[in-house]
């Protein structure tokens, strides 16, 4: 943290990768994170938890850089006695009938941003993710992240990442949460490859039951079986 810092922004959707840790894993997991922004330097020996928090770090790292811009704008601005004056519009001056030449501009934009963003960005545009939300392209680098770091495994081509994002998609049935469950699953039992959580039958049923009775009434209230909508 920076110095005179005293608040840092928590993304809502980290909800959605903390919900796949169990309790303990996630108390580990804040523990670290709290360590983190007050300069504590914290290390874990949970591989999860390591990887996890690297894409958290990254975003508290652009974070504190844009803080940290606006605190120089502001302190610039204070010393030229606050913030500068709005212009007054000019006032409105009779065209010329008689058109000039055109005046050719050079116009030169630098665009500086992490590293991270740059590589991000450049995956987006050359693979073809089955589920296009930030989430999902978020939790598909921890996981080649985590094959690199526990497996010293990194994909080869773009054809065989490819490759690997149309099997995860299959055996998730096309369904982004059940991407993301068998993704966390492989990564919590240390697996190379991706591994489909094992499910009980019965409460498979007992769960699409219960998905259908939320949708229609039962009335059995004159001994006859009826429903509604």
């Amino acid at each position: 943290m920076a110095e005179g810092k005293k608040s840092v922004l928590l993304y809502c959707d980290l909800i959605h990768t903390i919900e796949k840790m169990d309790n303990e894993t996630a108390g580990q997991f804040f523990k670290h994170y709290l360590r983190y922004i007050n300069d504590l330097n914290p290390q874990t020996d949970n591989p999860l938890v390591d990887i996890v928090f690297e894409s958290v770090k990254q975003n508290l790292k652009r974070d504190l850089k844009k803080w940290e811009s606006r605190a120089e704008k502001s302190r610039e601005n204070g010393k030229k006695g606050g913030r500068p004056p709005k212009k007054e519009p000019k006032e409105t001056q009779q065209v010329n009938s008689k058109p000039k030449k055109p005046v050719k501009d050079t116009v030169t934009v630098t665009v500086t941003d992490t590293v991270n963003d740059i590589l991000l960005e450049k995956e987006t545009k050359e693979i073809v993710f089955p589920f296009q939300s930030e989430n999902f392209i978020q939790q598909w680098q921890i996981w080649k992240q985590y094959k690199k770091e526990q497996h010293k495994f990194t994909y080869k081509s773009e054809a065989s990442e490819q490759a690997a994002l149309t099997q995860l998609q299959k055996m998730a049935t096309n369904r982004e949460l059940k991407a993301i469950e068998i993704i966390h699953h492989t990564m919590a039992n240390g697996w190379k490859g991706f591994v489909e959580p094992k499910i009980d039958p019965r409460k498979e049923t007992q769960e699409a039951f219960q998905a259908v009775k939320e949708k229609i009434n039962f009335d059995f209230s004159d001994g006859k079986l009826s429903f509604e909508r």
